[in-house]
């Protein structure tokens, strides 16, 4: 018994004391755990500050570079506007050019076509002729430029208009009321027609329709013989169409005394001028009509 007691008080004894210890040592670690959180805190707090230093440091880096970035996509798209605008400048320009090169192209192949010409000018044709009706009796585009290609379609014929359009679109010609002469083994006039006459559809100067009357009735329309190479008609005192294939040349040409034979008033001082502003000129169509 007494043994058991001895034992019971040992072990009252030992746990009394240990639990001293186990209580001393959880304070320390309380203790510990306190100075540790504190310590951390302070740490961790003082980390914080740092990095909410660099992070706006590194905001501000971002920023400036945003706007650096965004600086230089202005400078970019202002480039590129500039261009662009440059570019459809010069677009909007050739555009342009390509029109008014299309234009001039359609108003000269208006000016060479004939039917164009007499749709333009067939009032004052009318006018002029006293006529309203016609029909195409020779056209050198189709029927041939020799003389005799040009007397079998055209000789014999009365109330008679000869139509020249220039490869540079002047439009020019004269009218004979007579019948046209046969041709011979020479040349040949038609002679004392009062209601022949030149006139100008179109100029260098962009005048209106004119005619010019004989100051004299005389020779007007001149036939050559059928076997002739170097002329297809000519008229007196105004003008000479060669035939293009001649052996002495392609252009045709005005006579230089135009104003002697012609009632002409401002244009008279131009003389044959008025017409192409040249002497000679190339034809690109001769047409013959008959008004009825």
């Amino acid at each position: 018994m007494e043994f058991v007691t001895h034992c019971e008080n040992s072990e009252s004894s030992t746990t009394s004391s240990i639990i001293p210890e186990m209580e001393t040592s959880s304070q320390i670690v309380e203790l510990a755990l306190s100075v540790e959180r504190a310590d951390t805190a302070a740490l961790l707090g003082a980390d914080e500050s740092s990095i909410d230093t660099l992070e706006k440091k590194r905001l501000e880096e971002i920023r400036q570079q945003q706007i650096s970035q965004a600086k230089l996509m202005a400078e970019r798209r202002q480039k590129k506007a500039a261009m662009g605008m440059e570019q459809r400048q010069n677009w909007e320009q050739e555009i342009e050019r390509y029109r008014i090169e299309n234009e001039e192209v359609e108003e000269r192949q208006r000016r060479l076509d004939i039917e164009e010409t007499m749709e333009e000018f067939y009032p004052k044709l009318c006018e002029w002729v006293g006529f309203s009706n016609y029909e195409v009796l020779y056209n050198s585009l189709e029927d041939g430029t020799n003389a005799s290609d040009f007397n079998k379609k055209v000789c014999g014929e009365k109330n008679v208009m000869f139509i020249i359009i220039t490869k540079t679109g002047y439009a020019f010609g004269c009218f004979c009321h007579k019948k046209i002469p046969y041709p011979k083994k020479s040349y040949i006039y038609s002679m004392y027609d009062k209601k022949y006459f030149t006139f100008s559809l179109r100029n260098p100067s962009c005048s209106e329709p004119i005619y010019f009357k004989q100051k004299h009735h005389g020779k007007s329309i001149c036939i050559w013989p059928n076997d002739e190479q170097n002329f297809i008609f000519t008229t007196k005192r105004f003008i000479k169409i060669k035939n293009p294939n001649g052996p002495h040349g392609t252009r045709s040409f005005f006579h230089g005394k135009f104003s002697l034979k012609y009632k002409s008033k401002d244009h008279q001082k131009r003389e044959h001028t008025f017409f192409t502003q040249t002497t000679a000129f190339d034809v690109h169509r001769l047409v013959v009509l008959h008004w009825f």
